[in-house]
């Protein structure tokens, strides 16, 4: 996600397409602003904000928001690298039995393009011209990975670990509901999922990028199987169909008629 300097990450790449764009004459009026924040134990922290607890409220147009959450304006693409250190720094992670250094969080980073502000006193806040957001999803936890080997604070890990896994699973059934048409999709499941509802239904289009290393040196055998719980999740989140019963697009833009459904950029737990 983040790269380096000789292969920027998606990140960066996403970044630098946004300013070559806002450079246009008709795009002049735009700013990009950054925020960023990761789902820990079900609570919601603002990585660019001393990691301050940030709720989720639906609004009466039934969009999630995450209130509090705080925005940095960024003109370059240096300022931009400087926010997303700041974030990376933030981030939880930890050293497990399977992985010196691993994510124990859900971080997403959103970009929005809005108008500038004039300054006016009285001038109405700026409305909204669009969002890309990236979610870099923490891997599964398979208590396997543990064998042979112990750690100080193991108990956490487990904590940790079972709160990813009921989020991925949370996230998992609703990719399954939506594929089967259901009426009722489960976003309420977990914070995970309640945050990303505008990226399964409505004016959204959703990619899922997923990492596997199919080499003769990766693992096969137990307790690293192959990647069999990313492979059919992106087989059915491209497959298009109508929005559920109840949901609703922004009355701003036009709906979008078959919307696809997944996580944004997620990080395959086998990588």
């Amino acid at each position: 996600m983040l790269g380096t300097e000789d292969e920027p990450g998606i990140y960066m790449l996403a970044a630098r397409d946004v300013f070559d764009t806002l450079t246009q004459p008709k795009y002049a009026h735009l700013e990009l602003r950054v925020s960023s924040y990761e789902i820990y134990a079900s609570k919601v922290y603002d990585l660019l904000n001393n990691r301050a607890v940030c709720p989720i409220r639906e609004d009466a147009r039934k969009r999630v928001n995450v209130v509090g959450l705080s925005e940095t304006a960024v003109s370059d693409l240096t300022t931009y690298r400087s926010v997303l250190m700041l974030m990376a720094e933030a981030r939880r992670t930890a050293a497990t039995c399977a992985h010196a250094e691993s994510s124990r969080s859900h971080a997403c980073l959103q970009l929005t393009l809005r108008a500038r502000s004039s300054g006016a006193a009285t001038e109405r806040p700026s409305l909204d011209t669009g969002h890309f957001r990236f979610v870099d999803l923490a891997g599964t936890e398979r208590g396997a990975d543990r064998e042979g080997g112990v750690l100080a604070n193991e108990r956490e890990r487990r904590l940790e670990g079972a709160e990813i896994n009921k989020s991925l699973l949370a996230l998992k059934e609703c990719i399954r509901s939506l594929d089967s048409g259901k009426s009722h999709i489960p976003f309420r499941g977990a914070k995970l999922t309640e945050v990303l509802r505008d990226s399964f239904v409505g004016d959204c289009h959703t990619v899922m990028i997923g990492t596997i290393a199919p080499t003769r040196c990766a693992p096969v055998e137990p307790p690293f199987p192959p990647p069999s719980l990313l492979l059919p999740l992106a087989r059915r989140a491209p497959r298009p169909s109508a929005p559920p019963p109840g949901t609703r697009s922004s009355p701003r833009s036009t709906p979008c008629a078959t919307p696809r459904r997944c996580a944004p950029s997620a990080r395959a737990a086998q990588a």
